[in-house]
């Protein structure tokens, strides 16, 4: 065999050599990239179990409360707690502060229904709140025929700027809870998930036995049902005066015309609460587009109509002195003298006195089990999830859930498509188009994306459903009583489809 056969055959044998190499290095590295995403994917999967467990305990806490909340009271609520710990790591809950109130101290939840319902609220109040023009207010009625399913829908709406929407500083990222909170960020201001469940308080006279109780509906024709409810609460007399007024054509479709009755009749306002009490003009159990005066900030009480920046101020200087009888009846702006009759029968439509839907966002991670860090040491396999817990009914849901780990990114990446297409169209203006220009609003990330946890998690048979928007009721069209509709927004629903499951008891 002559030398360069062998050569040859030398040169063969290392190619092989080499590329079985090549061959096992690959294969190495594919086995340690796949382990590394079963682990990563693993790790995914513990922080959203652990996040959505969050989620449960604070709804179970707030559940256990919904009696006193009822009551117009403070949900109190654990704000950090621990699930394990294993192999030197813990597994930390805890939840992210959403603003400060007016004492600097933290809130950790915060009432959706101190905020203008969007579905609901007229331009002119729209056009009270901070930063809406006239023009943008008579833009969110006009985009909201099939009305809006969240407040992130507005990033659609012509006009509207996610500096606004979010209070997006400068530098491209969302500005604190605490500052949005207190002057800008448009949707603190706003909401689709606050629905005041229609039951009585169980104001005297003869209330207490009520309490819970739906309220007697007048915006239906005179039945003998009507008749036993009225007598049962107010008694013989009342009934009988009530049946005259039906009679005589009185028309009931809203509390503003129950009141306007009852100021006729020269009725006392210090017997108004009871009956603003018993009585409704909807045969709906959650009514929507309710404002808690006792919880709003001064500027989205102004918005109220009857309201005035002034007497919203008044008002809200007025309630720490109150007792728990007074905040019980959203009459208490007429007795303390801060609204005229006239403007309080403008108003009365839209106020309430309690919250049944509270926002909160749980942070979840893990931290070494040695750490005795006097500050909150940073959670590692970080995940956060912003939650709207309802309790109107007896039975809680969530209405509303998303992953808010990335939010700042996100936002921060759809500013930047609005300054791309902002310098296009200068360029375009100056030079005529000459490339596709960048995306626009419209084709933006979607904030309100669909969580994909029913593959890791048990929702106890419950599949997730997305609500539409509340339509209007239908007209009364016969004697007979009309059936109350849910209308509530959620993705987590109590029943699937429209519900007229009353939110406790049932009418007396």
């Amino acid at each position: 065999m002559n030398s360069s056969r062998r050569g040859t055959i030398l040169l063969a044998v290392l190619l092989v050599i080499s590329l079985s190499a090549l061959a096992a290095t690959t294969a190495m590295y594919l086995g340690q990239a796949a382990g590394e995403g079963a682990r990563m994917s693993l790790k995914r999967t513990r922080s959203r179990a652990m996040a959505w467990s969050g989620v449960q305990a604070v709804m179970a806490e707030l559940s256990d409360q919904r009696d006193k909340v009822l009551d117009g009271d403070n949900p109190q609520i654990t704000n950090q707690w621990q699930l394990f710990e294993e192999s030197g790591r813990r597994g930390i809950v805890r939840l992210v502060a959403l603003a400060k109130d007016d004492a600097s101290q933290e809130q950790w939840i915060l009432s959706e229904s101190t905020k203008l319902d969007l579905n609901s609220a007229t331009a002119d109040m729209l056009e009270k709140v901070p930063g809406v023009t006239k023009e943008l207010a008579a833009a969110i009625v006009s985009s909201r025929q099939q009305g809006f399913s969240s407040v992130q829908e507005l990033v659609r709406v012509p006009g509207m700027k996610p500096e606004l929407l979010w209070g997006i500083s400068d530098g491209g990222m969302s500005a604190s809870a605490e500052s949005t909170t207190a002057g800008g960020a448009l949707e603190s201001f706003l909401s689709v998930l606050a629905f005041d469940p229609n039951v009585q308080a169980g104001i005297d006279p003869g209330g207490a036995e009520r309490r819970g109780k739906l309220r007697l509906n007048l915006n239906t024709p005179w039945s003998d049902e009507l008749e036993s409810g009225i007598k049962d609460r107010f008694g013989q007399g009342a009934a009988t005066s009530a049946k005259t007024l039906f009679d005589k054509g009185a028309s009931f479709k809203t509390l503003k015309d129950l009141c306007t009755v009852l100021q006729q009749q020269k009725l006392p306002n210090a017997a108004w609460p009871a009956l603003l009490d018993a009585f409704t003009c909807t045969p709906d159990p959650f009514i929507g587009g309710r404002v808690d005066i006792n919880r709003a900030p001064a500027t989205v009480i102004a918005a109220i109509p009857g309201f005035t920046p002034e007497t919203a101020e008044q008002l809200v200087k007025a309630r720490p002195g109150l007792d728990a009888a007074a905040r019980r009846t959203v009459t208490w702006p007429l007795t303390q003298g801060i609204l005229k009759e006239d403007k309080f029968l403008d108003a009365v439509d839209f106020m309430t006195t309690r919250s049944m839907q509270w926002r909160v966002r749980v942070e979840v991670g893990t931290v070494e089990s040695e750490s005795n860090s006097a500050r909150e040491p940073p959670l590692e396999d970080r995940l956060i999830l912003e939650a709207v817990i309802d309790i109107a009914s007896e039975r809680p849901r969530i209405a509303y859930l998303r992953d808010v780990t990335l939010m700042d990114t996100a936002r921060a990446m759809n500013t930047d498509l609005d300054q791309q297409a902002e310098r296009h169209d200068l360029a375009a203006a100056e030079t005529g188009p000459s490339e596709p220009k960048p995306p626009t609003t419209s084709a933006k990330l979607d904030m309100d994306a669909n969580l994909k946890l029913s593959g890791v998690l048990d929702f106890d048979g419950d599949e997730p459903t997305v609500a539409t928007a509340p339509t209007a009721p239908e007209p009364i069209a016969s004697a007979a009583p009309p059936e109350g509709v849910d209308r509530r927004i959620g993705r987590w629903t109590s029943r699937t489809g429209g519900s007229s499951e009353p939110p406790t008891g049932s009418q007396p």
